[in-house]
């Protein structure tokens, strides 16, 4: 066997006790962000005094219910370390929940805006006039607000141009304060009675959100709710559809063309919420373990669901061998979902994955290639399908394979990617925090598509999510086409609804491959990894693959492709892979000190080279009330120099940073932008030649919200490669050997036996 073929285990390291510490405390003198106090002062008083008159009338009718006001912070003082705790808490105005970057929303009744202008007025300590410092402006909550800023008469001539005006979607604020929030519901049932309406149904997405659907209203019950004091937003219930492109059939399909499942494979299992799997098609029908139905027979069109079916079970003997498709196969679990028009109302897709997800509790790994494409991710809020299918898969402890959604405008878009402002941005649900969002690559070309093999597709939407978190995380082939979307023979094969071998292409499409990808390296561990490991593989694999990552890139390809099942799951000779799955406490940090760079990674000169790739994936806490600071904790990782200074002290320095880049000196807003703070997963990687640094460290620490009530461990999955870029040097051999002489706790990461051969 070749030496490059040659596949070891990788390292799995187990945490000692020794390991976590409590770092020194920080802190210092607060920041006062403007000298001007006085000024400041007259402004917000001044803002108060407008509060309490814009909410006069609520006050009065309601006179339990709060309010809500906007505090927008200066924008170099959106840190957690900057909020205005001392001025906005229990006895004035606390804070609730937040919206865009540096927005705060805060709870507003008469006799706290009264407080809140008395402490303003008087307060002087050094913490009060740094408090007062970081606010901008108080402003209330208002129409525009409620509606996004659509004009209510814009929002009116919508609903009310047709006979039947479809249902509203009231979301209500909920405060942290149960009296308030039992006040508010009082209002609420208040404002129902006096328009004569019936309590409306709630639909639940997530802990923390109440929406409901009114579905018998007209134009006093959209003036009432877009003023009412309670109303956070009010819209309708978006639609979700798969892409309607015209599939091109090329023959008919033969037995060879998907042989039927082996009887010595335990194959995994996909589930899929799509159109349907044509139950005439018997190849598909043999991967097919069972159907559940939510469209009468007349309203189906299996075209979309068998397409994505295909794909799931053969991705790589469907496209011609091609071994850039992986060799994997799983079996499928069919949702009927989608009628042939293509389309699902919100709150029907959530009951039906509510049913699906109880009733079948084995399958873990779901396709869902849907979206909306009039529902385009913003900078700073999550969709509320985002927050239920977050919510869900906590729930049940499975994965959403969701693609990043398809861009059709014409002529589309070439490479380097022309400037579309933001209508080719990811689109909900894409913007699942918990799920893995996959975009397109193209795998073949013609003289006249608009992109060249291996770039990105051109109809693949791009990132980043809500927050700047990286979306999408992965991508895999889903075709290429000219500018008005022709894509003869630069498409994806797989089966049509009508048995044949056809050609179509879409996110749509290189989402079940990284389903049926993911499937199987569940299938391949023996124990099966947690959700926070089994992201971590995948994006590990693709960053492994793929050269220097820069901003732009990103946006449109994620980490990059993954690799097949044995190379994501094993080692070669020439690099080392560890994995590190634990949790870390608040309060705590954990190091592994000293880290072991292998003696073939130095120089002559003990300085080291080699390439350095970390993954880390963690979970961390959601509060569908703050908005842009949705995610509720921060973990980091830095692996470095750990070198004594001249008083004798080790300090350390990070020699991996975050991939793209490092930008860790600039406005908070920024490093969340391009730092990937809060975001769940990060990438970290150098390519280094000469680095000085005898002794390495590795370091992870957890910082959390302002606001969170209750802390928890953090649990994280963190995957470190060590690799010699010439594919030459003993690394696996060497870190195994160091890591035993210091006495690390580790075994082999345990595989299938099939998983254990060469790669092909």
């Amino acid at each position: 066997m070749r030496e490059d073929q040659v596949r070891l285990p990788i390292k799995v390291v187990f945490p000692q006790e020794q390991d976590y510490y409590k770092p020194s405390a920080g802190g210092g003198e607060r920041k006062i962000f403007d000298k001007d106090t006085k000024q400041i002062i007259d402004d917000l008083t001044s803002q108060i005094y407008s509060l309490d008159d814009f909410y006069k009338p609520s006050f009065k009718k309601f006179p339990d219910a709060p309010a809500v006001a906007k505090v927008i912070l200066k924008k170099d003082a959106i840190a957690k370390s900057h909020r205005p705790d001392s001025l906005l808490n229990s006895n004035t105005c606390p804070i609730f929940g937040a919206g865009g970057f540096g927005e705060l929303f805060v709870s507003v009744k008469k006799k706290g805006l009264e407080r809140l202008d008395d402490n303003i007025r008087s307060l002087r300590s050094k913490t009060c006039i740094a408090d007062i410092s970081t606010i901008d402006r108080i402003e209330p909550y208002q129409v525009s607000d409620t509606l996004s800023h659509t004009k209510l008469e814009d929002f009116k001539k919508y609903l009310y141009s047709t006979k039947e005006p479809e249902a509203l979607k009231l979301r209500l604020f909920r405060h942290r304060d149960p009296y308030l929030n039992d006040s508010l519901i009082k209002a609420f049932r208040q404002q129902l009675e006096e328009l004569d309406l019936e309590y409306p149904k709630e639909i639940f997405y997530a802990e923390g959100m109440s929406i409901y659907k009114i579905s018998s209203h007209n134009q006093e019950v959209l003036n009432t709710f877009a003023k009412f004091v309670g109303t956070q937003s009010l819209s309708v219930f978006p639609t979700y559809q798969v892409l309607k492109s015209q599939t091109i059939p090329l023959r008919e399909a033969s037995e060879e063309d998907l042989l039927p499942p082996s009887r010595d494979v335990d194959y995994p299992v996909v589930g899929i919420i799509d159109s349907g799997v044509d139950p005439a098609n018997e190849a598909l029908s043999k991967w097919t373990v069972g159907k559940e139905n939510y469209v009468p027979e007349p309203l189906r069109d299996y075209d979309h669901g068998s397409f994505v079916g295909g794909l799931i079970a053969n991705p790589w003997g469907l496209n011609s061998q091609d071994n850039r498709f992986p060799q994997v196969s799983s079996k499928i679990f069919d949702v009927v979902a989608l009628p042939n028009s293509g389309a699902i109302s919100e709150d029907e897709l959530l009951s039906i994955l509510e049913e699906i997800l109880k009733k079948y509790p084995d399958i873990k790994i779901w396709n869902l290639s849907i979206s909306n494409a009039n529902n385009i991710c913003g900078d700073e809020i999550f969709s509320h399908l985002a927050i239920a299918l977050d919510r869900l898969q906590d729930e049940h402890d499975v994965v959403f394979i969701i693609s990043c959604g398809n861009y059709v405008s014409t002529p589309l878009r070439s490479w380097p990617p022309e400037n579309l402002g933001e209508q080719d941005r990811v689109c909900s649900p894409g913007d699942s925090v918990r799920a893995v969002t996959v975009g397109s690559i193209a795998h073949l070309s013609r003289p006249n598509s608009c992109v060249l093999e291996e770039e990105p597709s051109p109809f693949s939407r791009r990132g980043p999510g809500p927050a700047f978190i990286p979306k999408p995380e992965i991508a895999h082939y889903g075709g290429n086409c000219d500018e008005n979307g022709n894509y003869s023979q630069t498409g994806v094969l797989s089966f049509d609804g009508n048995g044949n071998i056809a050609e179509n292409i879409g996110t749509s499409f290189s989402t079940p491959i990284i389903a049926s990808l993911m499937a199987n390296v569940v299938g391949g561990m023996v124990d099966a990894p947690s959700r926070n490991l089994l992201k971590a593989l995948l994006i590990h694999s693709a960053v492994l693959g793929s050269d220097k990552i820069d901003t732009r890139e990103l946006k449109y390809r994620g980490f990059g492709i993954p690799k097949d099942v044995t190379t994501l799951l094993t080692c070669a000779p020439w690099f080392a892979t560890i994995i590190i799955e634990t949790e870390i406490f608040p309060g705590q940090e954990m190091e592994k000190f000293p880290f072991p760079i292998p003696n073939c990674l130095r120089n002559s000169d003990n300085t080291v080279g080699g390439d350095f790739i970390i993954t880390l994936v963690y979970d961390p806490p959601l509060d569908p009330n703050f908005g842009s600071e949705y995610c509720r904790t921060n973990v980091e990782a830095s692996l470095g120099t750990y070198l004594k200074g001249p008083d004798g002290k080790r300090k350390h320095k990070r020699q991996i940073p975050p991939e793209p880049k490092d930008i860790s000196k600039l406005y908070e807003k920024y490093l969340i932008q391009h730092g990937f703070k809060w975001s769940p997963v990060k990438v970290y990687r150098r390519k280094m030649k000469r680095v000085t640094g005898a002794d390495w460290r590795l370091c992870v620490s957890l910082t959390n919200r302002k606001e969170i009530e209750e802390l928890k461990p953090q649990k994280f999955a963190l995957i470190i490669t060590l690799l010699d870029p010439s594919k030459e040097q003993p690394v696996y051999d060497e870190v195994a050997r160091l890591m035993n002489r210091e006495g690390w706790i580790t075994e082999d990461l345990q595989i299938e036996e099939r998983i254990r051969v060469s790669a092909r």
